[in-house]
């Protein structure tokens, strides 16, 4: 999820990926029911405006917008067809009136003939893009760009592609950081989608190392490493990563560090993955491109560390304030 230029975040759910000679920017559609907080995606319209603005400011051109929810997948492009480019963004007076565009045209995309009115005009919507100084590769750096500020954007945080030693965590850590941002309506979508991921990328390495004839075991919830995979006398530790996005670094652990230096470890990454889900709160994914670095080892100088844990001095030098009862 974005955050807008004051630090506020945004709940829309955006990804950008690779299309052809493209980057696509893909903005999940809002709307259904949530008995757990705000409905889906809340802040489309804005969403949509700002990232439009950002893309402006980079110099971005728009080649083609599309609707691309599961229901309309089986008409044609040209039918599915929001805008026609090249549109260069800079040309345009403003990006709400694009935003109109886009938006109200998708009403009857999809429709019976026969409907008495227009359908849903906040649907998944596909950008297809082309921008200064990036290539099809650059998928991960674009969309970090876009979801926060611009004075934020030396440090970009995205949701699973960066690389870091993030702590000294574990499996247990892991997940009452996911509890965590449960408790919270604006991240509850975001918590859900990065399960989900998780979980897809986790079954994907089962099946491969199952039809390799290893017997697998999903440890992720109380190990430093996901699958334990056995084959004879060979005792294999598997790491497992996955997004939506085409990556180049994953986040670590100190704990999966130790682990893949001490015990015969693969590490899985699965990125790429699409969502396909159109209105359902429960993100439905497929597919990815699947790579396997076999017997890793993480050397020093792969690693690029982006937290740190500070351990505070028994005596704080400056005058300590009231305490609060």
């Amino acid at each position: 999820m974005p955050t807008d230029d004051s630090g506020n975040l945004l709940n829309a759910n955006f990804t950008v990926e690779p299309d052809g000679p493209y980057l696509a920017l893909i903005l999940d559609s809002a709307g259904g029911k949530n008995p757990d907080g705000p409905s889906r995606n809340l802040d489309y319209p804005k969403v949509l405006t700002l990232l439009l603005n950002r893309l402006r400011d980079r110099g971005a051109t728009l080649s083609q917008a599309l609707v691309d929810s599961s229901r309309t997948r089986h008409l044609s492009e040209e039918e599915r067809t929001l805008a026609d480019g090249p549109i260069r963004l800079k040309d345009l007076p403003n990006m709400d009136a694009l935003r109109l565009q886009l938006t109200r045209a998708q009403g009857d995309i999809g429709q019976a003939l026969n409907a008495r009115r227009s359908g849903n005009n906040r649907k998944r919507m596909r950008l297809r893009l082309q921008v200064p100084g990036l290539t099809e590769a650059d998928a991960d750096r674009l969309m970090a760009e876009l979801a926060a500020p611009p004075t934020s954007r030396s440090t970009p945080t995205h949701l699973i592609t960066h690389a870091a030693v993030a702590g000294d965590g574990n499996a247990e850590d892991d997940e009452n950081t996911v509890s965590e941002s449960a408790r919270h309506p604006r991240h509850l979508q975001d918590a859900r989608l990065r399960q989900a991921i998780e979980k897809h990328a986790v079954a994907l390495a089962i099946r491969h190392y199952e039809s390799m004839g290893y017997n697998v075991e999903d440890v992720g919830t109380r190990r430093s490493y996901d699958l334990h995979a056995t084959k004879g006398a060979t005792v294999l530790h598997v790491e497992v990563k996955g997004s939506t996005a085409s990556i180049t670094s994953v986040e670590l652990t100190t704990n999966e560090i130790r682990n893949a230096r001490e015990h015969l470890t693969d590490l899985v990454v699965v990125d790429q993955i699409r969502r396909v889900d159109d209105d359902d709160n429960v993100p439905e994914l497929e597919g990815g491109r699947f790579r396997i670095w076999e017997g890793w080892q993480p050397a020093d100088e792969d690693l690029q560390p982006t937290r740190f844990d500070y351990r505070l001095s028994r005596s704080p030098r400056n005058r300590v304030g009231p305490h609060w009862t």
